[in-house]
């Protein structure tokens, strides 16, 4: 990878006096990366420790490491939020600096980013595995925030605080611009500023160890959180969250314009083929059919929705786009030849009706 080349993953770990612990995990998780053999950095953002945590990584001569600091602690979601900001991945994880998280769950998120930009590590769901639990009085206070957060924020998100989530480049820089949280409550903040902004997010279950050095006193922090709680649910009703982002009307206007081009390169080909090269029309038709549904599949995945391209996505797409084919055809059908209607008008609903049904289907369906 050269210099000017974006990795394809960056590695935001959050450190504040962690000379004791981050030099194994950072070894552990540049291991784990070079042997995947992918693009990666791994960026330590260190919050004002005062202890020699900056010393230690600075002596790690592990490749694609980077130190960057900003001098008073600021709080893990300020150190988290600058990471990501600095990071030039096309993925974004942030990791606990106690690898609480073992770095090789890794996989179990990457599995789902072919339909998601949003992947969370949780601890309870049914597959999770806590290998090393907290004590009950932590377990007793987690539950009970969880419920919280659940009722008044995120209702179908299980586990919003594990510290293992990734983002892709779209869905980091929309989300992390608009944080205002800087403590322990920032996990549900970026996370219900992602559901207000259209970003799908895809729970997975993972192994988990409780690191009893952890630096979290259970009865501040939930305080604490608590009032963050309050404080992002009062920027939700106010509309904080929802001044920008892939809006529902974004997705909208984005596939109508996509439509449009697809449309165009439809009627080009079928006329290109019928009348310059002689071809019969029924292939010239099916021609263009296949050339501007493969446009709109392109142009959706890469822009509207911002996913990767497969062919199961591809597939799901092209039938979507018959079906719409023939529903647009035993519309015209029915309405001018049953009903007597005027043959545009009976064209112009159809081509209403079924736009919306390409929409809705893609949208819940194809690129879900």
């Amino acid at each position: 990878m050269s210099k000017n080349q974006p990795p394809l993953l960056s590695i935001v770990v959050p450190a504040y006096n962690e000379a004791a612990r981050i030099g194994k995990t950072l070894k552990e998780i540049s291991n784990y990366f070079e042997k995947r053999g992918d693009s990666y950095e791994i960026i330590v953002v260190d919050d004002g420790s005062r202890d020699d945590t900056q010393a230690v990584v600075e002596k790690l001569a592990l490749p694609n490491l980077r130190l960057v600091s900003y001098g008073n602690n600021r709080g893990k979601g300020f150190a988290v939020n600058f990471g990501v900001k600095s990071s030039r991945g096309e993925w974004v994880l942030f990791t606990d600096a106690d690898n609480s998280t073992p770095i090789n769950q890794f996989d179990r998120l990457w599995l789902q980013t072919d339909s998601h930009q949003i992947i969370i590590g949780s601890r309870y769901l049914k597959d999770s595995h806590i290998a090393i639990r907290q004590g009950v009085p932590r377990i007793v206070l987690g539950r009970l925030g969880n419920l919280l957060i659940r009722a008044l924020l995120l209702p179908t998100i299980r586990d919003t605080q594990c510290g293992f989530k990734l983002f892709s480049r779209r869905a980091a820089e929309d989300i992390f611009a608009a944080q205002t949280i800087w403590h322990w409550g920032f996990d549900m903040e970026i996370l219900r500023i992602a559901t207000e902004h259209g970003f799908k997010i895809k729970e997975v279950p993972i192994t988990w160890l409780n690191d009893e050095e952890s630096k979290i006193q259970s009865n501040r922090v939930f305080a604490k959180t608590l009032m963050e709680l309050f404080t992002i649910k009062k920027n939700s009703l106010f509309g904080q969250y929802r001044q920008s982002g892939p809006s529902a009307t974004g997705l909208f206007l984005h596939f109508a314009g996509v439509g449009a081009i697809g449309t165009i390169l439809d009627f080009a080909v079928i006329n290109v083929a019928h009348l310059s090269f002689g071809l019969d029309l029924k292939w010239a038709l099916s021609l263009g059919f296949i050339a501007g549904t493969t446009n709109n599949y392109l142009l959706n995945s890469l822009w509207t929705f911002d996913q990767k391209l497969t062919w199961k996505k591809f597939w799901r797409f092209i039938l979507v786009s018959v079906i719409g084919l023939l529903l647009n055809n035993l519309i015209v059908l029915t309405l001018a030849s049953g009903f007597s209607w005027d043959y545009n008008l009976a064209k112009f609903l159809s081509v209403f009706i079924v736009f919306f049904w390409n929409f809705l289907a893609n949208k819940r369906w194809t690129f879900d």
